[in-house]
């Protein structure tokens, strides 16, 4: 599956909480280890988020974890101008190695 990437702002006063609620989802992430399921957080100064994720199909969803459902719960409280999901393309694969294994994305550098 390729990558889908959702961009938002938070409200000010909702920054923090929203910082806390990723790092709960991270650290639920470390410790089940699900195979088969990608996950990175962009954080642009105050506020300003970029989520990424990549799920293999008919594999694990970021949905299946208890603290991105918390994460989810109260988000439309959190967030200012609504959210932007978009299919996203990975250009730069080599740049990620170390965090983000081979996938096969870099076929589309090939191939846009």
């Amino acid at each position: 599956m390729k990558p889908m990437h959702v961009t938002y702002s938070t409200k000010p006063e909702y920054t923090h909480e929203n910082t806390r609620l990723i790092r709960a989802v991270f650290e639920e992430l470390r410790i089940k280890a699900p195979s088969g399921l990608r996950y990175m957080v962009l954080r642009h100064g105050e506020g300003r988020f970029v989520h990424i994720v990549e799920q293999n199909e008919g594999g694990p969803s970021l949905s299946d974890l208890q603290a991105f459902r918390a994460f989810q719960k109260d988000a439309g409280e959190r967030i200012q101008g609504g959210r932007q999901p978009m299919k996203s393309r990975l250009w730069a694969p080599t740049a990620l190695d170390s965090i983000w294994p081979k996938t096969g994305l870099e076929d589309d550098i090939n191939h846009p």
